[in-house]
């Protein structure tokens, strides 16, 4: 059974880490060039060196921001404590956060 093709994220991955072998041989050059900082590229480099293709992996399925997301009841809570925020600083209003609606 032949490796699976990589994903369009390792394949630009790839490309950057040939680019600085085969073409340019700078890394900073390179960077500039892809749009991606000299750390991020070291990373790649370090993982590739490490692991091969499989140092990078396919992306997941889920959005970035999901993982981070607050939790539903939390979320709820946060107009009650603006509102009481609010309601026992009485200078809100007076510092110019009122409401824009």
């Amino acid at each position: 059974m032949s490796e699976p093709q990589p994903d369009r994220q390792a394949c630009h991955r790839l490309a950057v880490l040939r680019h600085v072998e085969e073409v340019s041989g700078n890394a900073a050059m390179t960077c500039r060039y892809f749009g991606i900082t000299r750390q991020t590229y070291y990373n790649w480099l370090r993982r590739y060196e490490a692991e091969g293709r499989q140092g990078f992996p396919p992306p997941t399925s889920i959005p970035a921001g999901r993982a981070r997301r607050a939790s539903i009841g939390v979320t709820r809570n946060v107009p009650r404590a603006v509102s009481c925020a609010r309601a026992t600083d009485h200078g809100w209003r007076e510092r110019g956060h009122e409401h824009a609606g």
